[in-house]
């Protein structure tokens, strides 16, 4: 797993006055969707950062990682596929087991066989992204915080240098308190 401790990341936006009370969702009337899910995104491109800004109130914040800072696995298991499962509201499991043609409540071994398809996904955060669609229904509140339940912070993404941009990694956060954070 990369290692964004040793890296200072920088967010661009709104000033933000209370950590507690994010929005995990963006305004998709303002911006595209979530790439990689909800989360506050981070960037170690200080440019980019400043490219995000409010126009009302332009704020960069640059932060590093907390000692601790707990990331998701890399592979998708059906242990903690299950597990964010268990964590969606009863209504969006539901749901979720009717789209695949099953009554809910199910047992375990249908889960696991509806899940199947999302564990042959290449990271488990591909996993959790489509899981984010299908299950959670795009409730961003309610995904981001299964993902803290299961005790993760937040993952970092390696961003390539197509089209000249620079190289640069973006770490999604759900937990800011995972992180130290001033403001530039």
């Amino acid at each position: 797993m990369l290692d964004g401790r040793r890296k200072e990341w920088f967010h661009g936006g709104a000033r933000v006055y209370n950590w507690s009370r994010l929005r995990w969702d963006r305004d998709l009337t303002t911006h595209s969707g979530n790439a990689e899910g909800p989360g506050m995104y981070w960037t170690t491109d200080l440019e980019e950062a400043w490219s995000y800004v409010s126009p009302e109130d332009p704020v960069v914040y640059r932060a590093t990682q907390n000692p601790g800072f707990r990331y998701p696995p890399r592979k998708p298991t059906f242990a903690k596929l299950v597990e964010l499962y268990v964590q969606a509201p009863p209504e969006r499991q539901e749901v979720f087991l009717s789209d695949w043609g099953y009554e809910w409540p199910a047992p375990e071994a249908i889960v696991r066989a509806t899940l199947a398809p999302y564990s042959r996904q290449n990271t488990f955060m591909d996993a959790a992204v489509t899981l984010y669609h299908d299950l959670f229904q795009h409730n961003a509140d309610e995904y981001v915080h299964a993902l803290l339940a299961l005790g993760f912070d937040g993952f970092v993404i390696q961003r390539g240098t197509t089209g000249g941009s620079r190289r640069r990694d973006h770490l999604v956060v759900w937990n800011p308190f995972a992180l130290s954070i001033d403001e530039i």
